[in-house]
């Protein structure tokens, strides 16, 4: 189990790679030519929002992309399959991670219009999907009790003013869909608590990336 210590380390080793360009990311190398391929395939996403991706996806070092360069595929339709997550599920089947279909997912990440803003919010702003993972995790309670020192961190720099590092949401019809900042999102909407009926908690602001199409 990581200390706390540790996740420090961590958390100021992701802010240096994230103040140079992601492809020199050694821990997530890639290399310029795979990132700037994905760019222009994801050429409307904000760079905070592509450096998220690459890093989560870990583009340059996946098995898939290495295949596609080794074998002459096709590298480009390999990345966005990949990010996307068309290498696993069907257009039609549901994100586990968004609750929305993949072929929403791929329209707000591939033709989606991007702005940064500060939202105010409850957990009832969010769809019933996002909600439920909320409340599975139990607003980050249920991390703590595992000893996670990474929720730990998160809310001890948790404010309700919207000076946040920024988390990333899907404007849709249903809701508000959290794709990327569980973690401080909890952390954030926690602090507008009052009483166990989500419904009568407090709107606090969180500043945020926000997809509309």
């Amino acid at each position: 189990m990581k200390n706390k210590d540790q996740i420090l380390l961590e958390e100021c080793y992701r802010l240096v790679c994230e103040s140079i360009p992601v492809y020199k990311n050694t821990f997530y190398d890639g290399g310029k030519e795979v990132y700037n391929r994905f760019r222009a395939i994801f050429k409307n996403l904000p760079e905070y929002v592509a450096n998220d991706l690459w890093n989560q996806r870990r583009i340059g070092s996946s098995d898939e992309i290495r295949q596609a360069i080794k074998s002459g595929g096709d590298i480009d339709e390999a990345i966005k399959n990949l990010v996307l997550g068309l290498h696993v599920f069907k257009p039609d089947q549901v994100d586990p991670g968004t609750g929305i279909t993949i072929r929403e997912y791929s329209n707000y990440y591939l033709n989606g219009k991007w702005k940064l803003k500060v939202l105010e919010v409850s957990p009832n702003s969010f769809t019933q999907f996002t909600q439920n993972k909320f409340k599975k995790r139990n607003y980050g309670q249920q991390d703590l009790e595992q000893g996670s020192e990474r929720i730990k961190l998160q809310q001890s720099k948790a404010k309700a003013d919207g000076s946040n590092e920024p988390v990333v949401i899907l404007n849709t019809s249903q809701g508000l869909v959290l794709s990327e900042g569980f973690h401080r999102t909890m952390s954030i909407l926690s602090l507008g608590k009052n009483g166990e009926d989500t419904l009568k908690w407090n709107k606090v602001k969180i500043k945020a990336w926000v997809c509309n199409v």
